[in-house]
């Protein structure tokens, strides 16, 4: 089994052992590929689009109760969860009436482009409208927080999941915020005002977390040399950091850096190479399934352009695979490298 260095976007896997044994001074010679036609690149296959789960049993799902707060009788909230839980199963039976009955006779729904409908036949025009052209849509509500700002005003914010399936085919589940103001009139709690909120961006935290599960140590090791290499959060957890060394029998160590991190001007996960002998490398990455596949380019120290199409597949929670392809050095292309195994180094014994 070649060396291999276990960092996704590495310029270095493209050269061979023996070229960079030859790069860091040895006085061996590096051997000289044979030219080949370049090979079609390895495309990724299309990934079905991962549905969210969907929430079992209730069509409403309620906060832990420090998320519930002002003063507020049993009576009061118990009667603003059923509200919730009215609305949901009117939408889930398409009873239109039965929703806006849930409402103040001058009730309002703003949408997020701030488009408002009033009053309750205006409302149930509208949820006729939607069942009928959504003949199976159906519901689940999250609620985030319940807060009581008086003895007769009341707020929730939440998340609803929505599917709107018409057809054998079931639609993605589109997620949307709200906010509700509940108004208690005559002794009864009714829905106010209903707004659409707009869904904040991912954060690069969020971008990141299919990668969360290579935080740790991993090692490569054979009879010819030693690979390790640690990821770990930035402080801000906006990047995946990397340190890595690649030890070849008695030749000084190679050493390197990687940040890996989202790219908002190209909608992309990125990463950035940097070794200890000045070579640098760049890789855009895109997941299929459980693998991820980065296109990689890169200089070595010198001067030569070096790319690869590099394939991460997680086998396990301590376990993965790495393979390369497509590589080409100098514009010659050379061999592949065929999927290696790679292991998570088990943390230190606990002092006793």
């Amino acid at each position: 089994m070649k060396p291999i260095l276990f960092c996704v976007s590495l310029t270095v896997l493209v050269w061979g052992v023996s070229a960079l044994i030859a790069e860091q001074g040895t006085g061996k010679p590096a051997a000289t590929p044979k030219k080949a036609a370049p090979k079609k690149p390895v495309e990724a296959k299309p990934k079905a689009p991962i549905a969210e789960p969907k929430p079992a049993g209730e069509a409403v799902v309620f906060p832990a109760a420090e998320a519930i707060v002002g003063e507020r009788t049993a009576e009061d909230l118990a009667a603003i969860q059923a509200l919730a839980k009215s609305f949901a199963q009117g939408f889930n039976e398409h009873q239109p009436q039965a929703i806006a009955e849930l409402c103040t006779a001058d009730a309002e729904i703003i949408d997020e482009a701030g488009r408002t409908l009033q009053g309750q036949p205006a409302i149930v025009k509208v949820f006729e409208g939607l069942f009928k052209v959504h003949s199976k849509a159906r519901v689940v509500v999250q609620v985030s927080s319940i807060r009581f700002l008086g003895k007769v005003l009341a707020t929730e914010e939440g998340t609803t999941a929505t599917t709107w399936t018409d057809g054998k085919q079931e639609s993605p589940i589109e997620t949307s915020r709200y906010s509700v103001t509940y108004v208690k009139q005559d002794g009864t709690w009714k829905m106010a005002s209903v707004r659409d909120l707009p869904i904040p961006p991912p954060t690069p935290t969020e971008h990141l977390q299919g990668l969360a599960w290579l935080v740790g140590t991993w090692v490569d090791e054979n009879s010819d040399a030693l690979v390790q290499t640690t990821f770990r959060w930035s402080d801000d957890q906006n990047f995946l950091l990397s340190d890595f060394t690649m030890q070849l029998g008695s030749n000084p160590p190679l050493k390197g850096t990687q940040r890996i991190g989202w790219d908002a001007r190209t909608n992309e996960l990125r990463a950035w190479t940097f070794y200890s002998d000045g070579g640098f490398g760049e890789a855009v990455w895109t997941r299929d399934g459980n693998r991820w596949i980065s296109k990689t380019l890169g200089v070595s120290r010198a001067g030569r352009i070096a790319s690869a199409t590099n394939i991460l597949t997680q086998t396990g929670k301590d376990h993965a695979t790495f393979q390369s392809r497509d590589r080409i050095a100098g514009g010659v292309a050379v061999p592949d490298i065929a999927e290696i195994p790679i292991v998570r180094k088990p943390p230190p014994p606990s002092a006793p």
